[in-house]
């Protein structure tokens, strides 16, 4: 039963930090910009 729980929010979770490791990557691709300008 706990277990199902447990899948069911890393279910529900996968998609958000998916797109807060894109956010991170954005912003550290765009200080790397910025830095070698």
């Amino acid at each position: 039963m706990m277990v199902g729980i447990e899948l069911h929010t890393v279910l529900i979770l996968t998609p958000e930090i998916k797109r807060f490791r894109v956010i991170i990557v954005h912003n550290l691709m765009n200080n790397c910009y910025w830095l070698q300008k």
